[in-house]
């Protein structure tokens, strides 16, 4: 008898995560411009099950197989970065983040990547720019433009410039209170650091909403 950690894991019917990516956007290709289209016409496509097996790091019990039953066990190195990914969201029980009452630390991995992995790309292209980002900080260069001792989950400085900062709530109900406290926590528009810029970034979470 085998026991559930001596599992094999099954293979699957891609070979990259790209591949999986181009499975799962597939039904988007024969749709006219997103933009233009009202959103009762897309959001069943955005509601519909995936159609391939998805990755996830562990043995999935018969409880969670129940709930996903796309979800598949693969710990092949290949797909680690998205089958953690499914473990962010998947709890033990099986239930989803929309499922259960989700904590705002459960979402933290899922923007960190996005939105990191973003700002990696743009440090890629302009190697001489110096990026920090840190959680749940005051504003370490003094900029003036927090109110001071304010802690935004995210910061994000190029050079000494305060040019990010990030609002996150755990439920898409409280979308709102983060944009409203990204607001409250503004302080001044310094022109030293800023310039004649038109604006600086911010962004608001409330589950997987984002503004």
């Amino acid at each position: 008898m085998t026991s559930e950690d001596d599992r094999p894991s099954v293979p699957l019917p891609y070979s990259s995560i790209q591949e999986l990516c181009d499975k799962l956007t597939q039904p988007f290709l024969n749709l006219p411009e997103l933009r233009t289209l009202p959103l009762s016409d897309i959001r069943p496509l955005f509601q519909t099950p995936p159609l391939v097996p998805l990755p996830y790091p562990l043995p999935i019990s018969e409880e969670i197989q129940k709930r996903v039953p796309l979800l598949t066990y693969n710990s092949d190195d290949r797909y680690k970065a998205m089958s953690h990914k499914m473990f962010d969201i998947i709890d033990g029980s099986g239930r989803t983040l929309h499922q259960r009452e989700a904590a705002e630390c459960d979402y933290i991995s899922h923007w960190e990547s996005l939105i990191g992995e973003t700002l990696q790309l743009l440090q890629s292209n302009v190697p001489d720019m110096q990026i920090i980002m840190m959680r749940n900080t005051t504003d370490k260069f003094h900029t003036g433009s927090l109110v001071e001792s304010s802690r935004p989950d995210m910061l994000c400085w190029f050079g000494s410039a305060l040019v990010i900062r990030g609002e996150e709530k755990a439920a898409e109900r409280d979308l709102l209170e983060a944009e409203h406290e990204l607001y409250d926590k503004f302080g001044t528009w310094n022109p030293l650091f800023y310039g004649d810029s038109p604006f600086i970034f911010g962004y608001a979470t409330g589950g997987m909403g984002i503004k």
